[in-house]
């Protein structure tokens, strides 16, 4: 898999030089549709991992922090890439904006198990 996943990588960073070094406007869209293609050859190994995750979750009866868990991950990487391609494109104020608006939803996601664990440590306490 990851030897397609690079393959495919190379043959689209070497196209996309090419064509920027023509002077086609358009590389960063080209960029993102090859993202996008790349991204969807790994479709059945995030699925598997997601699925996994679950499993574990609800074994252990867990799911609601393997939920958590799960959303928190996505976020930080989805937030990280649409982060990258708008300052790619040249958009730096878009680009810190959805970085902060994925980590205060983060922090959202987080809140009421940080919550629990504070209340947990002052059952300890008292």
């Amino acid at each position: 898999m990851i030897l397609k996943v690079c393959a495919l990588a190379l043959v689209a960073s070497l196209s996309a030089f090419l064509l920027r070094d023509f002077g086609w406007k358009g590389v960063p869209i080209f960029a993102l549709i090859c993202f996008v293609g790349i991204l969807s050859l790994a479709e059945g190994y995030l699925s598997s991992v997601k699925e996994l995750f679950l499993n574990v979750g609800l074994e252990h009866n867990i799911s609601l922090s393997v939920s958590a868990i799960l959303k928190v991950i996505g976020i930080g990487y989805l937030s990280g890439i649409v982060s990258d391609v708008c300052r790619d494109l040249g958009e730096a104020t878009i680009s810190s904006v959805v970085v902060f608006i994925g980590r205060i939803e983060i922090i959202a996601i987080a809140a009421p198990f940080f919550k629990e664990v504070v209340s947990i440590g002052m059952e300890l306490m008292g």
